[in-house]
C-alpha cells in the first residue's frame, strides 16, 4: 500500500536510527566472521603473553570488515543519489529528496570518516557534494512544490497520527476514568443504603424488645417501674429517627450532586471525543484525496520510494 510504504520509510530512516543501524550491522558482521570467532575463543583462554597479539589480530580484522562495510554503503548511496538525479518528475524528486537527502548526506559523511584509503574517502565525499548540488538545483521548484499535495502529505499524516495516539487516546482514557468513578460512587451509595437499612432493622428490634417489656409490665401490673424507661425510650427513638432521616437526606443530596457533576463531566468528555474523531475522519478523508492526487501525478511513486530505500543500510540477519 502506498501509505504504508511512505510512512514505513519515513519512520524507519531517521538520522539517529540509521546511525545506530550501522553500528548494529558492524557488530553482526563481526559475529559472522569465523576467523574473529576463533580468535575471540583463543583470547578467552590465552595467557597475558599472547593476549596482546590476539587483540591486535582481532582489531585488524574488525578494521578490514568495517572498511568493506562502508565501501558497500558508499556504493549503494551512489546508486540512490543517481535515482534522485535522474528522476524526471519534479514534484516527486523534490519530495523524495526532502525525505532521503539528509539521510544519504549523513551516511556519506559517516562513510568518509570511517574509510581509510584516499580514493574511498573521495568517492564518499563526492556523494555529499551531489546531495548539496541536488538540493541547490531543486530550490527553483520549491515555490510551486509547496502548493502541491506532495508538500502537505507528510505533515498531514503526522497530524493524524498525533490526533489518534495522543489527543483521542488521552480523551478516551479520561472518559473511561470518569465512567469508572461514577460506578464506584454508585457502589459507595449502595453500601451506605445497606448501612441505613441496618440502622432501621436495629430500631425495629429495639421497638420489638420494648413492646415485649410493655407486655410484661401489663402482665405484672408494675407500671411505675417502667414509666421512666418508657419516656427515655420514646425520646431516644424519636431522636434516632429524626437524626436518621436528616442524615439520609443530606447524604442523598450529596450523592445526587456528585452524580450530576460526574454526568456533566462524562457528557463533556464524550462531546470532546466525538469532536476529535470527527476531525480525524475529516483529516483521513483529506489525506486519501491527497494520496490520489500524488498518485495521478506520479503513478508508481511508492515503487520508486521502495527502490531508493533499498539502497540504504538494511538490518543484518
Amino acid at each position: 500500500m502506498k501509505t504504508d510504504t511512505l510512512f514505513n520509510i519515513y519512520q524507519a530512516y531517521s538520522l539517529a536510527k540509521i546511525s545506530a543501524l550501522n553500528k548494529q550491522n558492524l557488530v553482526a558482521l563481526y559475529a559472522q566472521n569465523e576467523q574473529l570467532g576463533k580468535l575471540n575463543k583463543e583470547l578467552a583462554k590465552s595467557n597475558s603473553v599472547t593476549q596482546q597479539i590476539l587483540k591486535n589480530q582481532i582489531k585488524e580484522i574488525e578494521r578490514q570488515e568495517k572498511c568493506r562495510y562502508y565501501k558497500k554503503v558508499s556504493f549503494n548511496l551512489s546508486q540512490a543519489i543517481g535515482l534522485l538525479e535522474n528522476e524526471a518528475n519534479t514534484n516527486f524528486r523534490v519530495f523524495a529528496s526532502n525525505l532521503f537527502l539528509p539521510i544519504i548526506r549523513e551516511l556519506a559523511k559517516e562513510s568518509t570518516q570511517a574509510l581509510e584509503e584516499i580514493a574511498d574517502k573521495e568517492y564518499a565525499n563526492a556523494i555529499v557534494q551531489k546531495c548539496l548540488s541536488l538540493a541547490e538545483r531543486d530550490k527553483e521548484f520549491l515555490s510551486d512544490y509547496q502548493k502541491t499535495s506532495w508538500a502537505k502529505i507528510i505533515p498531514l499524516k503526522d497530524k493524524i497520527g498525533k490526533l489518534a495516539t495522543v489527543e483521542i487516546a488521552n480523551k478516551e482514557k479520561e472518559l473511561q476514568q470518569a465512567i469508572e468513578e461514577k460506578a464506584n460512587k454508585r457502589k459507595e451509595a449502595n453500601l451506605n443504603t445497606k448501612s441505613y437499612k441496618g440502622c432501621f432493622v436495629t430500631m425495629c428490634v429495639i421497638t420489638a424488645f420494648f413492646l415485649m417489656v410493655i407486655i410484661g409490665t401489663i402482665v405484672t401490673n408494675d407500671f411505675e417501674a417502667t414509666k421512666g424507661g418508657i419516656i427515655l425510650f420514646i425520646v431516644s427513638l424519636a431522636f434516632l429517627a429524626i437524626s436518621y432521616r436528616a442524615k439520609k437526606k443530606n447524604e442523598d443530596v450529596q450523592i445526587d450532586d456528585k452524580d450530576e457533576a460526574l454526568q456533566d463531566k462524562i457528557l463533556s468528555l464524550e462531546n470532546e471525543l466525538s469532536s476529535f474523531k470527527k476531525e480525524e475522519s475529516e483529516l483521513n478523508s483529506r489525506y486519501s484525496d491527497m494520496l490520489q492526487e500524488v498518485t495521478l501525478d506520479c503513478p508508481k511513486w511508492d515503487n520508486k520510494l521502495k527502490e531508493i530505500a533499498s539502497y540504504l543500510p538494511q538490518k543484518q540477519l
